[in-house]
């Protein structure tokens, strides 16, 4: 299976109080993987935070949720699931990922 980052367009302005900071992936690797899943992905980027509730979501909105592992603030290593959810005709699944368990980016 292929994994990408969604599309992020925003932009934050001024100081943001830590609880609110939004995770920005950047880079995964690996960027591939097989689809029965196990597969240790790292994803790179800006404003991870150390909590209960950092997670990665494969698949898209619907999909499958997994604890996030907290290696710094720019760094986050999860498992892949079994590909089954969000599978596109090209076997993509997107990748995004939360610091608070609601907003995923």
């Amino acid at each position: 299976m292929l994994l990408r980052l969604p599309f992020t367009r925003g932009r934050v302005r001024g100081p943001v109080p830590l609880e609110n900071r939004q995770p920005l992936p950047l880079h995964l690797e690996p960027s591939t993987g097989p689809a029965l899943g196990g597969t240790r992905v790292t994803v790179s980027g800006y404003n991870f935070l150390n909590t209960r509730a950092l997670k990665c979501r494969f698949g898209g909105v619907g999909g499958v949720e997994v604890q996030g592992l907290f290696a710094a603030d720019e760094r986050v290593a999860c498992q892949a699931p079994p590909n089954g959810a969000g599978a596109d005709a090209a076997g993509a699944v997107e990748v995004a990922v939360t610091n608070n368990g609601v907003d995923y980016w």
